[in-house]
């Protein structure tokens, strides 16, 4: 007996077959397809913002700062083991770092920050100077806030 004499649906494979290759295919040319956004390379990120598939402007950029300092455009990865103990000290672990989430204090001078908080800052790359010049207003950073999962 044929499927349909037996009630069973058609279906056809050679068009789920097509439709399985052709996603295969994108994963074996863009395995960033398959990541998380924290497990991106710099590099992917740069190419998925290229492709607008990230936006530089993804987040509510009221209160963030611009990144000058190159430290805060690196993966957790590309840390060294002494940036991420400063960055750890300052609240931060893999995911929030890769997602570029702003842990520290928003609308504070350098001179108004704790000892301890500059001291993590230096090693991260920052001073008077660089951090003063954030000021209130901010301005856009250059990690986006969207996982893959979220792009259609």
């Amino acid at each position: 007996p044929s499927q349909l004499e037996l009630g069973l649906p058609f279906v056809d494979t050679h068009c789920h077959l097509v439709e399985l290759l052709q996603e295969l295919r994108r994963r074996e040319v863009a395995p960033s397809l398959s990541k998380e956004l924290d497990e991106f390379s710099s590099e992917e990120v740069k190419h998925w913002q290229t492709l607008g598939w990230l936006g530089r402007d993804e987040q509510d950029t009221t209160d963030t700062p611009q990144v000058e300092n190159a430290t805060w455009t690196k993966r957790w990865s590309e840390l060294s083991d002494e940036q991420r103990h400063a960055a750890q000290s300052l609240g931060y672990a893999a995911q929030s770092w890769n997602r570029n989430q702003w842990l520290l204090p928003k609308n504070s001078s350098w001179g108004d920050l704790e000892a301890e908080t500059r001291r993590n800052l230096e090693i991260l790359g920052e001073s008077s100077e660089t951090w003063d010049q954030w000021g209130p207003s901010g301005s856009s950073s250059t990690m986006p806030t969207t996982s893959p999962s979220e792009i259609g």
